[in-house]
């Protein structure tokens, strides 16, 4: 009804639409008539491709395999001619190393389709959050603004549970800028990285620290 009250108001109009969605509310039908009317892009919270995580999160995906759900509606939304967008939580406090290599494997999979993948690390501590009455550890950060000559303090995260993904992550986060500075060298690349080759060198820093191969990821940042 919403592409009917687009294509019946707004035709003619060059105007461009990018919405977010669950991955259980979609199918191609849906997503092909969605880019026929102007839609561009579709953002998702698909968090992980684990569907022990996704049941620790209570994502409640409508569906026995919430993973390959997600994984049907991001391949639609590509087939359909639209940009997917998803966002993954890669150290979940109960995430082990196994859930970490099948959202990365599926990741990778996705972008070589030309899915975008936004990574975020830990999961944030914010006041009220239900997550945070289930006493799991948590550690302060703070981000010095270089430009502004000064800290700032941001909320606390949420370490994961399992001590080997912890060292995982603390070795993957203190070697990923030393991946970008030879990816750089390597392409003669002076500014920032681009978001996709960002993605890549985090989860080759990953890959690294948990002793998984990284020739399809190295493979990809050359594409």
């Amino acid at each position: 009804k919403l592409c009917d009250l687009v294509e019946a108001e707004l035709s003619g109009h060059t105007l461009n639409f990018f919405v977010l969605s669950r991955v259980d509310t979609v199918d191609y039908a849906i997503l092909k008539r969605m880019q026929q009317v102007g839609f561009k892009m579709i953002i998702y919270g698909v968090e992980s491709f684990s569907n022990k995580i996704l049941l620790d999160m209570q994502k409640k995906v409508k569906g026995d395999d919430q993973a390959v759900i997600a994984l049907k509606a991001v391949e639609d939304t590509v087939r359909a001619g639209l940009i997917a967008r998803l966002n993954l939580i890669l150290f979940y406090p109960t995430t082990r190393l196994e859930d970490i290599k099948i959202t990365i494997d599926n990741s990778i999979k996705l972008m070589e389709l030309g899915a975008i993948i936004d990574p975020f690390t830990y999961v944030e501590s914010y006041s009220g959050a239900p997550i945070t009455t289930q006493g799991f550890e948590t550690v302060n950060r703070k981000y010095s603004m270089e430009d502004m000559g000064e800290e700032i303090e941001v909320p606390d995260v949420i370490l994961p549970q399992d001590p080997i993904v912890r060292e995982v992550a603390k070795e993957a986060l203190e070697l990923k800028p030393k991946i970008d500075e030879k990816i750089k060298l390597k392409y003669t690349w002076k500014d920032k990285l681009p978001a996709p080759v960002n993605t890549l060198s985090l989860f080759k820093a990953i890959y690294i620290s948990a002793g998984f191969d990284t020739e399809k990821i190295d493979s990809l940042i050359d594409k």
